[in-house]
């Protein structure tokens, strides 16, 4: 299995995240190395290599060579997630976040459909996108949803419209899992994202 680890910080690796990367590694999964800049991937490959069980560490560039990857996990959740998924929980496309995952169900012309989970006390960033809008379904759990503002207590069958342009985030302030459908509709990129909060550091 293809996994790919996004970079945004080529010296932010401890060894707990080290440790993970060798356990996939030797159980047989490819690891790419993402980077946000042109150089970085091959860089950090490179600059870890002598911390590596294993000497086969591939890179990739964001642009000029992607890799079709089965996995995608940001480098800051590569610790805190049950790896045992990989086995007996896999589905199609499955992207880590700091606060959960989310599996890509479908993708269409100008739509796609994810299944989002929340861990406890988990917190979507406060953001917004230009070019689509989004239809959010609650399934399981219950949380805050936050849109231009105004704050709503959510829970199974809630339906959530969000406009382009329009700020929105969602926070689980329970102990259990939050899950909801999420409907895009319009130009489907992820790089479409303006951070205007995060608990994750990640407004740039």
């Amino acid at each position: 299995m293809k996994i790919e680890i996004k970079l945004r910080n080529i010296d932010s690796l401890n060894q707990s995240k080290i440790q993970t990367i060798n356990d996939l590694i030797k159980n047989g999964h490819e690891v790419y190395f993402k980077s946000f800049s042109k150089k970085g991937g091959k860089r950090f490959a490179n600059s870890i290599k002598k911390q590596l069980d294993s000497k086969e560490v591939l890179y990739t560039e964001v642009i000029s060579d992607p890799v079709d990857s089965d996995i995608v996990v940001d480098e800051k959740s590569l610790p805190n997630y049950n790896w045992q998924f990989l086995i007996n929980d896999y589905v199609n496309k499955c992207v880590l976040r700091p606060w959960g995952r989310y599996d890509i169900l479908h993708v269409g012309i100008n739509t796609k459909v994810k299944r989002i989970e929340v861990n406890p006390k988990g917190a979507l960033s406060y953001q917004s996108h230009k070019h689509r809008a989004e239809v959010w379904v609650v399934t399981e759990g219950s949380g805050e949803f936050k849109l231009n503002e105004k704050k709503y207590k959510v829970g199974p069958g809630s339906v959530l419209k969000i406009n382009p342009g329009e700020k929105h985030k969602i926070v689980n302030d329970s102990e259990a899992k939050l899950v909801f459908i999420e409907t895009q509709l319009g130009t489907c990129d992820e790089e479409d994202i303006e951070r205007f909060e995060d608990i994750y550091g990640r407004v740039k």
